[in-house]
């Protein structure tokens, strides 16, 4: 630590630093390029990522933000090892992507289950336990959903995503058959 003898304030040096012109437009090179790649990344891995965001998806953005960050303003940072890293977790988000899709063990694994946390009305707060939400946040949830009153809900599952998904007393059981993944939910056989 500098002794107060030794500091000065210096506005320029807080803004500008001590670095050559140069640096900066190495800097906005870097950025340049470090953007449009990530750019070209978020298109490749499509819409999916960027509707919903799991657990696994933001592990996948706080990875790509720090392998294309630095190198946008370390001078000691090449860009081809970067860009290298952001490829790698590519590939690895497409490859788990990919077993998820084919093995359901895994994808329960690596996202997380639809968890029903209304049946009938009731607020089932073992499920909320297990999901971390406490019943102001559910209902909070429900509001957004435009349910008045709990009695109106036949069921709400709150999904991977985050999102809370609500079958209303009373609705179209031909349409039920999209709830039956979730544990608790009578199919449209079941009525």
């Amino acid at each position: 630590m500098l002794a107060s003898a030794d500091y000065s304030f210096d506005i320029g040096r807080i803004f500008v630093g001590e670095h050559p012109v140069q640096f900066y437009i190495e800097v906005l090179l870097r950025s340049s390029l470090m953007f449009i790649f990530a750019l070209l990344v978020i298109r490749f891995l499509g819409k999916r990522n960027l509707s919903q965001i799991s657990a696994f998806d933001l592990v996948i953005i706080i990875a790509l933000g720090s392998a294309v960050g630095d190198p946008m303003f370390y001078d000691d940072v090449p860009i081809l090892p970067a860009l290298t890293a952001v490829s790698v977790v590519v590939v690895f988000n497409l490859a788990l992507a990919r077993l998820t899709r084919v093995h359901r063990r895994f994808e329960s694994f690596v996202e997380s289950s639809p968890r029903l946390v209304v049946r009938r009305g009731a607020i089932l707060h073992d499920a909320l336990k297990k999901e971390v939400l406490s019943i102001a946040e559910l209902l909070e949830l429900l509001r957004i959903a435009g349910v008045e009153r709990l009695e109106d809900v036949e069921a709400a599952v709150l999904e991977t995503s985050g999102h809370l998904s609500v079958l209303r007393t009373g609705s179209e059981t031909s349409s039920a058959n999209v709830w039956i993944d979730v544990g608790g939910i009578a199919g449209p056989a079941d009525g």
